[in-house]
């Protein structure tokens, strides 16, 4: 389901009426959108953990109901439940796991052009931490640029109730998440102020 924004922020009516965009979507476990083949439309990746398999739904260039998405492509990936896409080294969108059993975040760099499961260059596998999103510490994951540099960094939700904040370093940067910042339900001492991008 799709809610257009009204282009007004206004409580409950920021949204319009919700457009059904796709059908049979409950076999998935989650999904991350970013513009895939680089044509200026955000993509869909969605994946399920039972068949290990993951799939692409490209857009079409029109928001058009059920057409707005073309059929699935595989991509093959098992995934633990995070997959993000994220423009982390250049312009587009890198393929960025967070891994369950290790507690791994794992990156792959986009190649700049859209092949399928090639898109992404898997023999230039990054390992940007170790050992700190498993199941025992990690309840959810998600990426927001939350120091308005322009690139996401990483924040967990823990079973405690606390949130933590991995600055991304930059990629290649060994460690390539900062020492993790402990915040609460709002902002805490030490989690960086907003700020306002320029154009």
């Amino acid at each position: 389901m799709v809610y257009p924004h009204s282009g007004t922020f206004n409580g409950t009516t920021t949204w319009l009426t919700a457009i059904v965009v796709g059908t049979g979507w409950h076999i998935f476990e989650g999904m991350s959108v970013a513009d895939i083949n680089t044509d200026g439309f955000d993509d869909i990746i969605a994946w399920d953990n039972d068949q290990e398999k993951s799939w692409i739904y490209l857009h079409s260039g029109t928001f058009d109901g059920t057409r707005t998405f073309r059929p699935a492509l595989a991509l093959g990936y098992g995934q633990d439940p995070w997959l993000f896409s994220t423009e982390w080294r250049r312009e587009n969108a890198d393929l960025v796991f967070v891994e369950f059993e290790g507690g791994d975040v794992i990156a792959f760099p986009h190649t700049n052009k859209f092949s399928g499961i090639d898109t992404w260059d898997v023999d230039a596998e990054w390992t940007v931490a170790t050992g700190q999103f498993t199941r025992s510490t990690t309840l959810c994951a998600l990426m927001i640029d939350l120091n308005g540099d322009g690139k996401d960094d990483l924040v967990k939700s823990m079973p405690n109730g606390y949130l933590m904040y991995y600055q991304f370093r930059g990629w290649g940067q060994s460690p390539g998440l900062a020492a993790p910042v402990t915040g609460t339900a709002g902002r805490a001492a030490g989690w960086p102020a907003p700020t306002r991008r320029r154009p």
